[in-house]
């Protein structure tokens, strides 16, 4: 998603500026630059220039020395970019406005038609298979060609290619709808382009610009105008056919309005839903009565509103997927009888337990603020730690940011002001200035009460003034005394039959996790545990089933998955040559591979904690240790009879290598201790050597080296600070990610600069500054002072110490640029 901050918008007005400013031939090669939308080489780029007619202001056509001189010229003014190890690309800033120039121009079509002669889709099976993209930006290459071809058709053909036929490309996630919507149409936003656009793809398109703005607080005044004069007109006596403004646009429009406070608006953008989107209506009806204080009102609108959801989904138990759904659960927490508290947290536990679900966590949180009014007082621990762990992680919506923020207020108001005004801050700073209004006061109503700062109070004050009906969220739950929570717990030990039977209900549901003892990289132990759901809606610590009867008959276990058959398929029976004699079972090693990606994989010595089992692959290390020789390592120790070794990557990260002959030869090659020494001045014969074997191995060198054909990326020396809990405290780790967001993990400033690796499909290389890495991880040590506490070296800690966990998840929220996993 394009970064639409006031900052990037202040960067392409300047960038525009300069664009405008610049001569004919210049603004061409911007153009030029931006059809092609990948970085390329500058060969590359003067190959494209040949099949085309461009010639200079003079009328010449140039040389390539000459057309370095104008590159160079560009980049200079930021036009265009370039990335370490990478080609010229065009400012994505400008590449929009650069290629809609282009067409205005008629040279887009010679010049798009250029870039496919020289730079194609590579295609299987002559030019009948499908494409396969280099990456995520060469996807979006061809995805613009069709938008700005207007050859919609074309881009379901490589929609389907790209999905189906393509591996994932390091660090990028696949192009959705929204990253269209973001980077190509509203970047700038441009009606005429939109307008264009099939009707599937114009609802899409600018549903996702809104919503994102409503989830991000990104300034969109353009095309929430855009959208609120196309419903104005659909509303009109001579536009009958309400092409222009679907239900489902009138949906977002309505939810952008309340988000701005503009209440009244709203409450007329619903009244002109059509018949068959009534029921759907009903979702926002609901919303506004909760904000108007209508609870009983607004809890039969929802109600009518997701009986007829579940119905269009023949699902009895779909709940609502939109942010309108978390008001529910409010308006049911409100009421406040045990009936409506008890509904409120079915809703929310069935919506905690999607794995995936982008407001799980959301509704996780909803959940045990619902338990603690309920006498639950073990949740209130949990609901502050985990609001305070999520406020340092990024990526969260502003929807997140503020149910998370009243939760911890709602249960903890003594820890509350600690850190929501620092978490809340920019989130009312950023809702403000973009025209979040109400969405803003909500923040400041919330400040208002864990802050010192007037301001915030006289705001809060004066717009609920102006709504008389409407309570801050703030004042929703009443905190509760300890005393109170123990006396609730009494009340709620006998429950009615109404709700035990809802309580057996959820008991029913059951799933199989995993539990891996590791022992050594060849030697592990894999329990099968069966899991159910607890009164409470989480899910229990679960029993062992025994080896013995899913060998025998798994029809008994109609939970088990596709991915779990697939490990049983490994499980092993044999005879036992003891005194009682009779059948064991075990696993093959092959069950580990299967694990890899299984989403319910433990440690058995701390069963809460969600391990990732990866594949992975061993380690080439290639060290000048400054004697006059190079010191080869390889990390695999062999056998003759293992087929898998296992690294413990990180606290939560397994890495499963698989053994193959290729792997043993290395290990052979290097003699019996995995290790070789070199002369330095063989340094050449060295790096030839990496060269054969860095697509098989993870290369860390010294020296340099590698594959020419493996793309090259900047290294990320971020600190990544691994929490997992230990007891009533906290393991602590702070490791590297140089591949940024996927592949392997390494202790700062440890193992080779150059890095080749397999991430997420592709080979991939970069430089590693273990300086840097250093500093980044002693700075996260001298800023936290229960680690600063340890050893000064270590990047390792155990906290006993309940208060020194709290202060370090303080500590943290205070810092940037680090990953909190």
């Amino acid at each position: 998603m394009v970064q639409s901050t006031s900052n990037s918008n202040n960067m392409q007005d300047k960038l525009i500026r300069l664009y405008r400013k610049l001569p004919p031939f210049h603004q061409q090669i911007v153009q030029f630059f931006s059809v092609i939308y990948t970085p390329v080489s500058r060969a590359n780029f003067f190959d494209c220039l040949k099949h085309t007619n461009l010639i200079n202001d003079q009328g010449k056509t140039l040389k390539p020395a000459q057309i370095s001189e104008h590159l160079d010229k560009l980049l200079s003014m930021n036009l265009l970019i370039q990335n370490r190890g990478k080609g010229p690309q065009c400012n994505p800033l400008i590449a929009e406005i650069a290629t809609r120039d282009a067409i205005k121009a008629e040279i887009f079509t010679n010049m798009a038609a250029a870039t496919n002669t020289v730079l194609p889709a590579r295609r299987s099976r002559g030019q009948s298979g499908p494409r396969y993209f280099e990456s995520r930006r060469h996807f979006l290459r061809n995805v613009r060609f069709g938008i700005y071809s207007n050859d919609f058709q074309f881009i379901e053909e490589i929609f389907e290619d790209y999905y189906k036929h393509n591996y994932p490309h390091s660090n990028e996630p696949k192009v959705s709808m929204e990253d269209i919507a973001s980077e190509i149409l509203n970047n700038p936003f441009a009606p005429e382009w939109i307008e264009q656009l099939p009707p599937d793809w114009y609802n899409d398109v600018l549903s996702s610009i809104v919503t994102q703005s409503d989830l991000y607080l990104l300034p969109i005044e353009q095309p929430y105008r855009y959208l609120h004069n196309r419903w104005l007109e659909s509303t009109m006596p001579n536009d009958t056919n309400g092409v222009t403004c679907s239900n489902h646009l009138r949906f977002v429009l309505t939810q952008h309005l309340i988000c701005r406070g503009q209440f009244q608006q709203a409450e007329a953008v619903l009244e002109s839903i059509s018949n068959r989107g009534q029921d759907a209506a009903a979702v926002f009806w609901g919303w506004l009565s909760f904000l108007n204080g209508n609870v009983e009102e607004a809890i039969a609108h929802y109600t009518v509103a997701l009986s007829a959801y579940r119905q269009a989904r023949r699902n009895k138990k779909a709940y609502f997927n939109t942010v309108g759904g978390l008001f529910f659960i409010l308006a049911l927490i409100q009421e406040g009888s045990a009936t409506r508290l008890e509904q409120a947290k079915d809703y929310a536990a069935s919506m905690a337990k999607q794995q995936g679900h982008w407001l799980q966590q959301t509704y996780d949180l909803l959940m045990r603020v619902i338990q603690v009014q309920q006498g639950d007082f073990s949740q209130v621990a949990y609901i502050s730690i985990q609001a305070q762990t999520s406020a340092i992680q990024a990526k969260r919506h502003s929807f997140e940011h503020l149910i998370s923020a009243l939760s911890l207020y709602w249960v903890d108001p003594k820890t509350a002001p600690k850190l929501l005004s620092k978490q809340l801050k920019p989130i009312y700073e950023r809702a403000k200035t973009n025209g979040f209004n109400w969405l803003a006061m909500e923040c400041a109503a919330l400040l208002s009460r864990t802050s010192n700062t007037k301001t915030y109070g006289k705001e809060s004050t004066a717009f609920f003034k102006d709504h008389p009906t409407f309570t801050p969220l703030a004042e929703l739950i009443r905190s509760l005394e300890p005393w109170e929570i123990s006396l609730k717990a009494l009340t709620n030990l006998t429950k009615g039959p109404e709700s035990q039977a809802k309580q057996s209900k959820v008991a029913e549901e059951k799933r199989m996790a995993w539990m891996v003892t590791l022992y050594g990289n060849q030697s592990w132990l894999l329990q099968p545990r069966e899991q159910k759901i607890t009164k409470s809606g989480k899910w229990g610590k679960g029993r062992n089933i025994a080896l013995r009867r899913l060998h025998e008959d798994r029809s008994q276990f109609d939970y088990l998955t596709p991915q779990d058959f697939q490990v049983l398929a490994h499980l092993k029976s044999y005879r036992a040559y003891t005194y009682y004699g009779g059948l064991e079972h075990e696993f093959g090693s092959e069950a580990m591979v299967a694990l890899i990606g299984h989403p319910l994989v433990f440690w058995e010595e701390s069963p809460t904690v969600r391990i990732d089992v990866v594949k992975g692959e061993p380690e080439l290390l290639v060290e000048d240790q400054g004697t006059g020789y190079l010191h080869i390592s390889f990390s695999l120790k062999t056998t003759s009879k293992e087929s898998i070794s296992l690294i413990k990557e990180s606290p939560t990260r397994l890495k499963v290598i698989e053994i193959t002959e290729d792997y043993r030869r290395i290990a052979t090659i290097l003699g019996a201790n995995n290790t070789l020494q070199v002369p330095a001045n063989a340094k050449e014969q060295v790096l030839a050597a990496i060269n054969s074997i860095a697509s098989l191995v993870t290369v860390h060198s010294d020296i340099g080296g590698g594959m020419e054909s493996v793309e090259e990326v900047p290294a990320d020396a971020t600190p990544h600070i691994h929490l997992l809990p230990s007891g009533d405290g906290l393991n602590v780790s702070i490791l590297c990610r140089p591949f940024s967001e996927a592949g392997p993990y390494y202790s700062p400033g440890t193992g080779g600069k150059n890095v080749i690796a397999e991430i997420e499909g592709q080979r991939l290389q970069t430089n590693r500054n273990l300086q840097q890495e250093k500093n980044l991880a002693q700075a996260v040590v001298s800023q936290c002072s229960s680690l600063s506490r340890q050893d000064g070296d270590s990047t390792e800690w155990l906290l006993d110490d309940p208060e020194d966990c709290l202060e370090l998840l303080f500590e943290l929220q205070d810092l940037a640029d680090v990953a909190v996993v």
